[in-house]
């Protein structure tokens, strides 16, 4: 992020919260946030501007942007063929060059069939297994609801404390997800 894209995101923040907007905010904040794109910082301000009234901070920003660019990586169902000619190094930079285009959104979502090695014409698999893949597919999960407890949005992780195992998701969520009466992600 630049200085000019540091300056028009400490604005729009500063419209929700009425903060100073001088050279040194601007400074500070195009430092803390120097490795994240403008895009993914206006997105992440807007998702805290709707689902939060706290003081916005880099860290939120940074955490926000971690959720989504975590969410966008393990939709996109990235597949990676190595080639047996490259070095262990080669191979590894490759990996993380492809699961970083796939977190920002370069990708673009491949189909689950073929990281799964199904084949792509539907009507050659058995009913049964081509109904369990729509519905696999199409499977609504706790994680795509709004969290009642915390108040996480669909997609984002419920807030917990750091002695929380991972994966944690307040019991409210889940019967949240199991009444089906919470929000769903569009």
């Amino acid at each position: 992020m630049n200085y000019q894209e540091a300056n028009v995101l400490i604005t729009v923040i500063a419209a929700g919260d009425n903060r100073s907007t001088d050279d040194r905010s601007v400074e500070y904040w195009r430092d803390m946030l120097s490795d994240i794109s403008f895009e993914d910082a206006l997105e992440a301000v807007v998702i805290h501007r709707r689902e939060f009234t706290e003081w916005m901070q880099p860290a939120h920003v940074r955490r926000i942007v971690k959720q989504r660019r975590n969410l966008r990586g393990a939709a996109s169902n990235v597949i990676y063929e190595p080639d047996a000619a490259d070095s262990v190094e080669l191979d590894i930079r490759k990996r993380r060059a492809l699961m970083r285009r796939a977190a920002d959104g370069q990708l673009g979502v491949q189909p689950v069939g073929l990281a799964l090695a199904v084949p792509a014409v539907q009507a050659a698999l058995p009913e049964a297994v081509a109904s369990c893949i729509e519905a696999v597919r199409t499977a609504r999960r706790p994680l795509d609801v709004r969290c009642p407890y915390c108040h996480a949005g669909p997609g984002i992780a419920c807030r917990a404390t750091k002695s929380a195992p991972q994966g944690f998701m307040h019991p409210a969520r889940r019967e949240a997800y199991a009444s089906g009466a919470a929000e769903e992600v569009s």
